[in-house]
């Protein structure tokens, strides 16, 4: 995990490139900011 600084709020977490949404079939990539191993889409689901 990276970390870069912007000038009014600090650090910001930034994660691996490359990563891609774990739900089975879905092929979305995931943004480096993104700090799950779910899509949005698919976030909700798997927190049930």
């Amino acid at each position: 995990m990276k970390s870069r600084k912007t000038k009014k709020r600090g650090l910001v977490k930034q994660f691996k490139r490359g990563r891609v949404c774990k739900k089975i079939g879905c092929k979305q990539a995931l943004s480096v900011y993104n700090a799950y191993e779910y899509c949005h889409l698919h976030l909700k689901e798997s927190l049930r």
